[in-house]
């Protein structure tokens, strides 16, 4: 019995220098982002050598949290499924007001620079700098530097 429980440590945790990579995880979960940085919330003082990500079960990130599911070997060698919960920021290349724009006003590239910017705690998708902002004009009134979403702010001018 004990050799099983130890092929099955070494099958689920893995070798007991082996650290749960976090960035790595997350870089590969959460592409199309410039940089990623994360704070761990909860549990504070995880042992991450006596953890394994679970694969069944997906990263899900909801604003600027991100939990991640986990395998955890407790002390008495029973596994147990547990989430880690971070705090995310993730960068994105992204447009940002140069000058005050006023409602119902037509855009032009000219209006905006690519900035990259925390995009994590935003509801909706920010205005990427793929769109071809010509062919909209603002809904409100967007200040300057000001990062908005997209579908807060624009709308297509053959719409109106």
């Amino acid at each position: 019995i004990n050799l099983l429980n130890i092929l099955i440590s070494l099958l689920f945790v893995g070798s007991p220098s082996q650290e749960l990579d976090i960035e790595g995880i997350l870089k590969t979960q959460l592409k199309g982002y410039n940089k990623i940085e994360y704070s761990v919330v909860s549990p504070k003082n995880i042992d991450l050598s006596s953890c394994r990500i679970d694969d069944g079960r997906a990263l899900k990130v909801e604003g600027n949290k991100a939990y991640l599911p986990i395998v955890k070997k407790l002390k008495n060698g029973v596994f147990k499924n547990a989430i880690i919960t971070l705090n995310v920021k993730l960068y994105k290349d992204v447009l940002v007001c140069n000058r005050e724009l006023n409602r119902k006003q037509d855009l032009a590239f000219s209006d905006f620079a690519i900035v990259e910017k925390n995009v994590s705690g935003l509801r909706s998708n920010p205005i990427n700098s793929d769109v071809a902002v010509e062919n909209y004009r603002t809904k409100v009134r967007i200040k300057e530097n000001e990062l908005r979403q997209f579908t807060q702010t624009i709308v297509l001018t053959s719409a109106l």
